[in-house]
């Protein structure tokens, strides 16, 4: 696998451990959703995703 495609997949596994996550704390009534949603958009590590016919770019500040 090429560094790139290394890279991709780090942080699409990244990307489902803070959905992950955010089911359980939510489900497990630990936190607020809104509070759990807000997390995981800190957290999120993909700057730019496709999805069907659409692309999604993620600005935020870190």
């Amino acid at each position: 696998m090429s560094p790139r495609a290394d890279a991709t997949a780090s942080l699409k596994t990244d990307a489902d451990k803070i959905v992950a996550e955010l089911k359980r704390c939510v489900s497990a009534g630990e936190t607020h959703w809104f509070l759990a949603l807000m997390r995981a958009i800190r957290d999120w590590p993909v700057p730019e995703e496709s999805i069907g016919d659409r692309t999604y770019r993620y600005r935020r500040r870190r």
